[in-house]
């Protein structure tokens, strides 16, 4: 009864509730409720202390990192030379059609906005337009399939490393409409190729968490040679 209570105020306050729940089997099915209102729920309260401690440095941390203003009781970022009303730009397609990723293009002119380095990538929707493209870039050039629904490229063959002329570029924007399709395929983005020698590669995944907020997981480093 008292989990059911508290449940209420899972979202109802807009502040974090965590709730040390303890008596082992029973009191299971009361923090069974309690987790599944998305209230997370520790067995012992020093555990529940010490990541509301976690949780009240990570808010300093990131005040440290950003620039807040106070708006509707709410902290907001303060947008830096118009730049966040560009980012809504970038992101608007795939919020209007309810995409919940953003397409390689986007993310890497979202990521070219904040001034983080990324490599040439262009969007090319006939071979011939792709074909000149390259030629602008330069050779060699990675193509890649252009999706707004195929994440992991590499698993249904759409990317193709070190093409060195026009023909090879043409060949295959045309090799993956034809494998893929539609709407898979939408077409392909012409990169310039990086060399990677002697450099690390960083894979990272990044979440909204409803209670925590962003949250970084997943990190992967490789290591070339």
């Amino acid at each position: 009864g008292t989990a059911e209570c508290l449940a209420e105020y899972a979202t109802k306050t807009g502040k974090t509730v965590l709730a040390s729940w303890m008596g082992g089997k029973e009191v299971a099915e009361g923090k069974s409720l309690l987790e599944r209102a998305g209230i997370p729920c520790f067995s012992y309260p020093d555990a529940a202390c010490r990541v509301f401690n976690h949780l009240n440095r990570y808010r300093d941390i990131m005040r440290k990192l950003y620039i807040f203003e106070e708006k509707e009781g709410r902290p907001n970022v303060i947008p830096a030379d118009g730049k966040r009303e560009k980012a809504f730009e970038i992101i608007k397609p795939a919020l209007d059609s309810e995409r919940p990723i953003l397409t390689e293009a986007e993310s890497k002119d979202l990521l070219s906005l904040y001034d983080i380095p990324t490599n040439i990538t262009r969007v090319a929707f006939t071979p011939e337009e792709a074909a000149k493209i390259a030629t602008e870039v330069g050779f060699p050039v990675v193509v890649k399939i252009h999706s707004e629904t195929i994440t992991h490229k590499s698993d249904v063959g759409g990317v193709k490393i070190g093409l060195k002329d026009e023909a090879a570029v043409m060949a295959a924007f045309k090799d993956m409409e034809t494998r893929i399709g539609r709407p898979g395929f939408l077409g392909v983005t012409v990169q310039d190729q990086v060399s990677f020698k002697d450099s690390h590669e960083v894979m990272l995944g990044m979440v909204r968490d409803p209670q925590y907020g962003p949250v970084c997981f997943n990190p992967f480093v490789y290591y070339t040679h």
